[in-house]
Order: C-alpha cells, then structure tokens, then sequence
C-alpha cells in the first residue's frame, strides 16, 4: 500500500474470508491502523462516502460482478476531485469460441464514458503459450476446480487415471497455445 505518511486505505470485497486475509496481511505489515475493511459488492460502495477517496484500483473484479454499469457508477461516486479508477480485467471475448455477449474491452472504456469518466485509457495484453502441466495447475481463475477435482468429481479413479495420462504428455509438449488476455484501463472523471 503506497499511500504516503497520512493517508489510508479502504479494502472492500464481498467475501469475508478475503477481507479477513487482508486484515491479517496488513497486521503483519504494520499497516492494520491505516486500513479500513468493508464487505460491499463493487455495484454498492453506500458505505464509502461520496468524493471521498483518491484512487479506486481493482483486479479481476467486474468478470464476476453481475451489474458492472452500477459498479461504475460507485467508483466515479466515491472518487474525489483529482481522483483516478484504475484497473485489469481478464477479458474473456478474446478466444475465438466465446459467445459474442461476453465481456470486453470495449465495453470497459463504453462503461467509463457512461459513468462520466473524462479522460480514459486502455492497454490490451495479449496471449501466451501454455505452461507445463505442473503449472496449469496454479494458474487457475478463482472459484474454479482444478482439473484433478474435475475429474474425480464425474469419472471413476480409473477413468480419471486414464484421462490424464493421455492429456499429460499432450500439454508437456506445449502442442497449442493458451489464449489470455487482459485490458487495464485508467480514468479520471470529467471535471464537474
């Protein structure tokens, strides 16, 4: 957390487990009297004053929220002048099978404008050829299975057994790449 001698910061989540890991994070650095840890959803900050923080910066959390237009319109509510959003958003359109209703960047710098973000910037990232089969293990998106849980869950041990000796040596070999993709925008709202 950089936010000079005086300042603080606010931590929101809708999950307690994850805010309460960022409490016992921020004790452990020395920082727990500088952090305040409220339970909200991105789409309802009514517990965060309005004009009353410098930046909003998030990471992969508007994939999962059900109404981003409202989690916009929060973030340039509780922004105060000179305020900036910050963020990265996996962008999941980028495969060529996803269904065209998904999110994208598009979408991000459409959903700042709406909101009255003034100046706005968008960087894409692009894509990456695929790990080991070891590492495709820790790279999973949250709330998600890993594939041994997968396959325990709907096969037999045996079938699973089967399963992944067949996939192993096709993903050791790195025959195909894996698509990722990711947009980081910033923002500042228009002036009033």
């Amino acid at each position: 957390m950089s936010v000079g001698p005086a300042g603080a910061g606010i931590f929101s989540d809708n999950s307690t487990d994850l805010l309460m890991r960022c409490q016992e994070l921020a004790a452990e650095a020395g920082f727990a009297g500088r952090c305040r840890f409220v339970e909200a959803p991105a789409s309802d900050l009514s517990v965060i004053k309005s004009a009353s923080v410098d930046a909003v910066t998030l990471r992969a959390v508007l994939i999962y929220a059900d109404d981003n237009a409202s989690a916009f319109a929060e973030f340039h509510r509780v922004l105060g002048p000179g305020g900036r959003l910050s963020l990265s958003e996996p962008i999941n359109r980028f495969a060529l099978t996803e269904p065209p209703e998904r999110f994208d960047g598009r979408d991000l710098v459409a959903l700042a404008e709406l909101t009255g973000f003034g100046e706005i910037h968008l960087t894409p990232a692009g894509r990456h050829r695929s790990p080991g089969a070891d590492a495709v293990e820790g790279r999973l998106p949250p709330r998600t299975q890993s594939l041994d849980e997968s396959m325990k869950a709907v096969l037999s041990s045996e079938g699973a057994e089967q399963l992944s000796a067949q996939l192993r040596p096709q993903v050791e070999q790195g025959p195909g790449q894996r698509r990722a993709a990711a947009a980081y925008l910033w923002a500042l709202p228009s002036p009033s």
